[in-house]
């Protein structure tokens, strides 16, 4: 979320769909959501006067996971953030697939699945 509250064009690359689909947790979801449908400009302002430290935490957790990150680029950064983000969503749709009785599985979405988690391997 820090980032696509820094970067226009990391907010750009990314639908609301899509972040729903990869970030779990209900109040970073909500906080991505926020980023990404309003004036980011105005959205640190509004939460400082309406005492909303929890967001603001939030993006500075996403500040110091990124200032471990060094010696990479932003654009670096926001692919491996979002690769490993990805890779756990397929991981998930795969323990669902996994989950159920062999029969009801479907073996060409499965395989497509594991395809998918390949590309965004660490």
């Amino acid at each position: 979320c820090s980032m696509l509250m820094k970067h226009e064009r990391f907010r750009l690359s990314i639908t609301p769909e899509q972040a729903m689909k990869i970030l779990t947790e209900p109040e970073v979801r909500e906080l991505a959501l926020s980023i990404l449908n309003e004036d980011v400009s105005m959205l640190h302002d509004l939460w400082l006067q309406t005492g909303d430290t929890y967001k603001l935490g939030i993006l500075e957790r996403g500040d110091n996971l990124c200032r471990q990150m060094m010696g990479m680029t932003d654009e670096e950064k926001f692919k491996r953030i979002y690769s490993g983000l990805k890779r756990t969503e397929i991981e998930r749709e795969i323990a669902v697939m996994n989950s159920k009785p062999l029969q009801e599985r479907n073996m060409n979405e499965l395989m497509k699945l594991y395809r998918a988690r390949e590309k965004y391997a660490k």
